[in-house]
């Protein structure tokens, strides 16, 4: 399939063997209306996530007063080959946010992380959890010289959202998507072009 690039050929190829599925098939969908096109620049119309910190740069330095035992707990694990350039992305905001709490603290507590995790409210459950679990293994490293006031439980962690089931794509929606594919715009920097969609969708109503 991958050395396949006309599209005559390629259909060719599709049809192959497809007497055997006809009890299974999709039945043909008839003509219908396509759906209309998202106009250019639609992308710039999303609405825009909360930044993990209000306003500004990112950190470049850390400033709190867990900042050197974060610089140790880079150095060691950069020293074993790691490269962990996103675990310090989320330590410096990490060390960031703690150096804006009143009084320098130098002990976190539960009241503590649970603020910091509430800063993550904009990102994704999935994000938050990486965060959670990046400072989750810094507090870990720390406790080993310190006594550890607080470790938060994986536990209580947001959950990655549940996948969407599978459906099936009714006769309807697929003469939609198929007029739908006709309208596309060829284009060589983001293929499909409008003739490999429209196979690309045949092919699934032939296996149906």
């Amino acid at each position: 399939m991958s050395g396949v690039l006309h599209v005559d050929a390629l259909l060719r190829y599709l049809r192959l063997g497809i007497d055997d599925l006809r009890e299974v098939c999709l039945s043909v969908p008839q003509a219908t209306g396509a759906s209309a096109l998202l106009r250019p620049g639609w992308a710039g119309q999303l609405p825009r996530i909360r930044p993990l910190t209000a306003g500004g740069d990112p950190p470049t330095r850390f400033r709190s007063r867990l900042g050197a035992g974060i610089r140790r707990y880079l150095a060691i694990k950069r020293a074993l080959g790691r490269k962990y350039v996103n675990e310090a992305s989320t330590l410096l905001r990490w060390d960031a946010f703690l150096h804006r709490q009143p009084g320098r603290i130098q002990t976190v507590d539960r009241a503590t992380f649970r603020a910091w995790a509430s800063s993550l409210s904009g990102l994704s459950p999935v994000a938050q959890r990486i965060c959670l679990r990046h400072t989750r293994n810094f507090l870990l490293f720390h406790g080993r010289d310190h006594v550890p006031r607080f470790i938060p439980e994986i536990a209580t962690f947001p959950k990655a959202s549940a996948p969407r089931p599978p459906r099936l794509v009714s006769v309807p929606e697929m003469a939609r998507l198929l007029a739908t594919a006709r309208h596309l715009p060829a284009s060589r920097a983001k293929p499909p072009k409008p003739s490999m969609a429209t196979v690309a969708t045949n092919a699934p109503t032939a296996a149906r």
